[in-house]
């Protein structure tokens, strides 16, 4: 219609509404709540005592010393050990004192045989003399190692000797080689030589001990001795020139001069004058 008025509805006012992004978010506002919270423990709660410090030496040392005494209980043979170690030490030394008897034993045996073989062709040679030259080969190393070694077989310490001589060429000639492994394979070298030659050796030695024998002269006997210069004395008196005696002619001899000449000559009287 014409004249009639539009009669507007208006809609009564409210409170505007703050758009949610500027509200305060629900997370916010438990943080804001543990931070008081925590500050007024804070400021509220009572301190803790601190644990008492100990001296270094004190902590330290205590530990320490225990454990290396466990260490030392645990390091430290037994009872039944220490008795087996004792055992076993005394086991090397009755084998070393029962091989060092066997040796005397085998030294002996040489020298007696041998002392057989020199009264023999020399009946003359002392008692003792014999073990007094053996003894006498004692200082030299080269013989006493031959002795150590006779029970060893020549043809194989000579194989043996045959591999180390390669071996210790080839070190020797290598600049970078050690010293001291060098040395070691020279000596066992050196004493496998002695263990091939050792019946060599040891019948060289018997040989010399035979000849200085043999080169030994029977002692003086000076009642032989005497007799000896007196008879050479008595040959050297006899030895002047002889000169034979003219021949007799009985016929010129009176008949004293006969019988004189008969009881000299032919050493009875034939009763001639007087």
């Amino acid at each position: 219609m014409a004249g009639a008025v539009e009669i507007v509805k208006e809609e009564p006012e409210t409170a505007p509404v703050e758009a949610r992004s500027q509200l305060p978010a629900q997370s916010d506002v438990w943080s804001e709540t543990d931070a008081l919270i925590d500050e007024f423990n804070q400021k509220t709660a009572t301190p803790e005592p601190e644990p008492e410090q100990l001296p270094a030496s004190e902590t330290d040392a205590a530990p320490e010393s225990e454990l290396d005494r466990l260490l030392a209980d645990l390091s430290a043979p037994s009872a039944d050990q220490q008795r087996a170690d004792g055992l076993q030490s005394q086991l090397n030394e009755l084998q070393i004192q029962v091989h060092r008897e066997r040796e005397i034993a085998a030294y002996h045996a040489m020298a007696d045989d041998l002392e057989k073989t020199v009264q023999e062709i020399a009946p003359h040679v002392p008692d003792g003399w014999t073990k007094l030259m053996m003894d006498s080969f004692a200082h030299n190393e080269e013989i006493t190692l031959a002795f150590d070694y006779r029970g060893i077989d020549p043809k194989a310490a000579a194989l043996d000797l045959a591999n180390v001589q390669v071996q210790l060429r080839r070190l020797q000639a290598d600049p970078n080689a050690d010293r001291a492994q060098i040395q070691q394979l020279a000596q066992l070298a050196y004493r496998l030589d002695i263990a091939a030659r050792s019946p060599a050796i040891l019948r060289q030695c018997r040989n010399e001990i035979l000849s200085e024998a043999r080169k030994m002269k029977p002692p003086i006997d000076v009642e032989a001795s005497l007799d000896r210069a007196a008879i050479s004395q008595a040959i050297r008196d006899g030895s002047a020139p002889i000169i034979p005696e003219a021949p007799i002619r009985w016929g010129n001899l009176s008949a004293r001069e006969g019988r004189e000449r008969v009881k000299r000559d032919f050493g009875f009287d034939p009763g001639w004058g007087w």
